[in-house]
């Protein structure tokens, strides 16, 4: 179980033979590789986010049983290589993350914005289910100006279900307004 303090490796297994189950209450649990559960066919491998921070380049599953639950904490990865459900996290998308099916079930999906052309972007090739709550914000001092229509791709997907139940945009300068309906 990790509680606090930092936790930083190059790749991570959870289940490789066996049983195993790690649950995360606070601290960070860093993986600059991949975060695989349940490697072998037989073996069964949990990870529970409760709190703090996960980061990783990759979350993956193998042959076996395997669970990620985000109940509540902070998600900072770029590919999630097998179906995700958010049930309370919040979802930090960086540069462009990549998922075969994303349901925000509840929990929010956070994006930024960081220059007129320049944006996160959530790229799920299967289905994207909406759910709770995206929260768009703007990243390093950047500020729209009203001298041009500016236009972000923020979320792609291969088929869309349900709505947001809530969306936070930051606040912009006097002349702009944001435009959700494409």
């Amino acid at each position: 179980n990790v509680t606090a303090g930092i936790i930083k490796d190059s790749g991570m297994t959870i289940g490789n033979y066996g049983s195993s189950h790690l649950v995360q209450t606070g601290g960070t649990v860093s993986i600059n590789g991949t975060l695989k559960l349940a490697s072998q066919t037989g073996s069964e491998g949990t990870y529970t986010l409760n709190g703090g921070t996960l980061e990783a380049t990759t979350l993956t599953t193998g042959n076996g049983t395997a669970v990620y639950n985000f109940n509540s904490g902070t998600v900072d990865v770029s590919t999630f290589a097998k179906p995700i459900t958010n049930s309370g996290s919040t979802i930090q998308v960086r540069s462009t993350t990549s998922a075969t099916d994303f349901n925000n079930a509840s929990g929010t999906l956070k994006l930024g914005i960081q220059g007129n052309s320049t944006s996160d972007l959530f790229d799920v090739s299967g289905t994207f289910t909406a759910g709770d709550t995206l929260e768009v914000t703007l990243d390093n001092g950047y500020i729209p100006s009203t001298e041009n229509y500016y236009s972000w791709d923020v979320i792609d997907w291969g088929t869309l279900s349900g709505t947001f139940s809530t969306v936070t945009l930051p606040s912009l300068t006097s002349g702009l307004a944001w435009d959700t309906s494409a």
